[in-house]
């Protein structure tokens, strides 16, 4: 949990949320996808949990949004895919993650164009076809201002496949 009692600043937010994201690349590097996916996740959810916004965040959120994409592209690689229900559990925390990134970099290619890690972001973007920040969840759109609802659905997908832990 990145919050106390004294209420971190959003510069001491970000700056935890930086280490997070070094901490689950390393942890991807040492080839434990399923801990840095749940890293990633799980400071991605507490920063949509805790609603703040700003562009270092923003950086921050983007790093995080890249190491839990690709841990996940690495989890599905060992999964065996052929129920409908994992299928669409998949889709959905790929969907979800995919048009938060693209909703992050649309924020900081308008702000920061030249922060270094647009280049990947466009890339995964590419590769996975992502061209709009649009979510559903229970067909109903979700205003990737307020991720809270897309967190509780991918939290909860996430712990049903067994990437996450209580």
């Amino acid at each position: 949990d990145i919050r106390n009692n004294n209420q971190p600043t959003i510069d001491e937010i970000s700056t935890l949320a930086i280490i997070a994201s070094y901490h689950a690349q390393s942890l991807a590097m040492m080839g434990d996808f399923q801990n840095s996916y749940a890293t990633s996740a799980t400071v991605l959810f507490q920063i949509a949990y805790d609603g703040n916004t700003s562009l270092s965040l923003s950086q921050s959120s983007l790093l995080l949004y890249i190491v839990a994409i690709t841990s996940l592209m690495q989890l599905i690689n060992h999964i065996h895919n052929d129920d409908d229900i994992i299928r669409e559990h998949i889709e959905a925390i790929m969907r979800y993650l995919a048009s938060l990134l693209y909703y992050q970099y649309n924020i900081i290619n308008k702000t920061n164009p030249d922060f270094p890690h647009l280049a990947t972001a466009y890339h995964l973007l590419r590769m996975l076809k992502v061209d709009s920040p649009t979510i559903k969840v229970l067909n109903e759109h979700i205003n990737p201002d307020n991720p809270l609802p897309i967190f509780s659905d991918l939290i909860g997908r996430s712990k049903a496949m067994g990437f996450l832990e209580d």
